[in-house]
């Protein structure tokens, strides 16, 4: 039966082939994923800034009722859900049947919903205003009690619901802010999963309360197994906001992204100290303004977290890349100012892997280059497919004799990520999903 198991719905509606696959798998566990993005579709409607309708879109709301009233007599023996669409309908009928369902989800662990189509936006014969439509509550408040990964993109639900629990996993992404969870809400299901190991807020997060933490007494929650801490699409304020609900003191991995549109640095203050043992960190899309504040406030975040090996980075600036090539012993406020000045000292001194994409060659290898001036060269490069295939022979050649140069799947981790990750898991005894 286990071959039947992990089934992906690759052939087209109405998925005869996968669905017998579904039926052969009788009670055994089964791991199921459903992709029906179309991009020819997202870039004709979304990506031109048309809010045309989205009653045309190949998949439509009926399709995925057919689906989910096929597969709901077998949702007692589905351990994993992952669907994904570009359009509102389908994605409600997933929650609609599952709200409406009689038969209970008892061994989901992962369930993932993602509508990836225009953020935040209603369009087509739906409702405008997100606040028209009650949200959804998932499986109708049913107590899930495998539930460990559960993962909300662009759409919302209601949130205060008693199976948000218990969770390793908690992945919010493109919610209107008005949709989030309430600070409370959001607060009840990080104490109520102990164990989260990843915690992933894009563009969304807890709804924004005006009053002082202290004065309406909502200390920090504390999360020792975090692991993986992602956050996106904020202001600085709200950055900084959501930061100040969980302290993470054993935090090993953290992503921040797409932080453009302001001035980043007190954002960067902000986190200075805060995660000592960081072992990877990744770089997408951050604006920092560049100014003498700056300098000292990104040089001090990095003398923060000495344990970096693996840095994976995306449209950033030179200017931003030049401070991992500063002295670790620039303002050091300890330091007796008549003393002879210390040796130079690389930031980052154990960082030996470099993984990127959408970068200009100009600035990776001012990067590569400087780490090995400093003596602190870096031992191995990883490009991201499809960057790595549009590099020139000349920068691949000038890169493989500074380091070993790789290519590397998007979304798959490089050896070292995943090797450290796999100690973490071992030690911890709390399994970390390798994916966004």
């Amino acid at each position: 039966m286990t071959l039947w198991s992990i089934v992906w719905f690759k052939d087209k509606f109405p998925y005869e082939r996968s669905l017998t696959f579904v039926e052969r798998a009788g009670t055994a566990p089964l791991d199921i994923r459903i992709n029906e993005r179309h991009e020819a579709w997202y870039k004709e409607h979304m990506n031109d800034g048309d809010d045309s309708q989205e009653d045309d879109h190949p998949f439509t709301a009926e399709m995925m009722g057919d689906v989910m009233d096929k597969l709901l007599p077998k949702i007692h023996t589905i351990r994993t859900l992952v669907i994904m669409v570009d359009t509102w309908q389908p994605a409600l009928v997933v929650l609609d049947r599952l709200r409406d369902s009689y038969h209970v989800p008892e061994r989901m662990e992962r369930f993932e919903l993602h509508r990836t189509g225009r953020p935040w936006l209603w369009v087509g014969p739906m409702p405008e205003k997100d606040d028209s439509l009650p949200p959804i509550p998932f499986c109708n408040r049913r107590l899930l009690p495998r539930l460990t990964y559960a993962c909300f993109n662009g759409l919302h639900i209601q949130w205060s619901v008693p199976q948000m629990s218990n969770l390793y996993v908690l992945d919010i992404r493109r919610v209107p802010i008005e949709s989030c969870p309430s600070i409370y809400d959001f607060r009840d299901m990080l104490k109520e999963s102990p164990r989260l190991s990843k915690l992933a807020l894009d563009a969304a997060g807890p709804r924004w309360v005006f009053e002082d933490v202290v004065e309406v007494n909502l200390p920090p929650i504390d999360l020792p197994c975090l692991a993986t801490l992602v956050i996106g699409d904020f202001t600085v304020p709200y950055a900084i906001y959501v930061l100040n609900t969980f302290t993470a003191k054993n935090l090993i991995d953290l992503t921040i992204l797409n932080m453009v549109g302001f001035d980043y640095g007190p954002l960067i203050e902000h986190l200075t100290g805060r995660f000592p043992d960081i072992r990877v960190m990744t770089m997408y899309s951050v604006q920092l303004g560049d100014s003498f504040q700056n300098k000292r406030r990104i040089i001090k975040w990095l003398q923060s977290m000495p344990k970096i090996e693996v840095l994976k980075i995306a449209q950033l600036k030179k200017t931003l890349l030049q401070h991992f090539l500063e002295d670790a012993n620039v303002w050091d406020e300890t330091a007796d100012l008549l003393a002879p000045k210390k040796p130079f000292v690389p930031l980052l001194p154990k960082l030996e892997i470099l993984e990127y994409q959408s970068m200009t060659f100009d600035c990776v290898s001012h990067l590569v280059e400087g780490r090995k001036k400093i003596g602190a060269p870096l031992k191995r490069i990883y490009v991201i497919l499809p960057w790595f295939a549009q590099m020139k022979v000349e920068e691949k050649n000038w890169l493989a004799r500074m380091a070993q140069l790789y290519q590397l799947n998007p979304g798959m981790p490089n050896p070292e990520e995943l090797q450290l990750r796999r100690v973490w898991t071992k030690a911890s005894g709390i399994p970390l999903p390798y994916l966004y």
